[in-house]
């Protein structure tokens, strides 16, 4: 499947929006060894449910962008190479994949319309557990390389510290933007930019 869709102006400024929201998101932190928790996933969990899958993925393309040429939006105002390549990369890496996913996953399943309220709130839920546990791959896989000294995957530590501290804020999270993606302007917001009726009967 190719990755190409012709973004509009109106595409691109929304992509803009949530790279920048997403670095907001950032600077929310709660320091651990390691890897922060941070609002980041909430801001990459709406990207993918109310910009799409390609959108999403592109916002997320931008904010990871303007974070590698030396803006500090990385959490603790990190920048740069060596941060992208660093215990946190996999996550940055998994936050566009995990837009894509969560957005595409959503596309498929609205094909015909969501034919309430609760069945595109359950479809939500779904594709952002997916989506969490996608960030968690790729975040999983570059720490536990770095944590076995780049010789080989020491995936018990990175389990210990890149999933399990965030699995309770992450549910929350989930939770958040399942009420939030409810509410009557976000859904007609989504429809606005995917071009699609979201919901049959709303």
């Amino acid at each position: 499947m190719k990755f190409y869709i012709r973004f509009s102006t109106q595409d691109i400024s929304y992509s803009v929006l949530f790279a920048a929201l997403t670095a907001v998101g950032s600077l929310v932190t709660i320091p651990l060894p390691l890897i922060p928790i941070t609002l980041q996933t909430f801001f990459v969990y709406l990207s993918g449910v109310i910009l799409g899958s390609k959108r999403g993925a592109f916002s997320q393309i931008l904010y990871v962008l303007i974070g590698i040429v030396g803006v500090p939006v990385f959490s603790g105002f990190k920048s740069g190479i060596p941060t992208f390549f660093g215990p946190t990369g996999g996550y940055l890496i998994g936050f566009i994949a995990g837009s894509y996913i969560i957005g595409k996953i959503i596309e498929y399943l609205r094909f015909n319309g969501f034919k309430s309220k609760k069945h595109y709130q359950f479809s939500v839920v779904v594709s952002l557990i997916v989506g969490t546990l996608i960030i968690y791959l790729f975040g999983v896989l570059q720490l536990s390389f770095i944590l076995g000294g780049f010789q080989t995957f020491d995936i018990s530590n990175a389990v210990k510290f890149g999933v399990i501290p965030f699995l309770l804020g992450d549910a929350i999270k989930i939770i958040c933007v399942s009420l939030i993606i409810l509410n009557k302007n976000i859904i007609l917001l989504t429809q606005k930019i995917n071009k699609i009726y979201v919901i049959k009967n709303n």
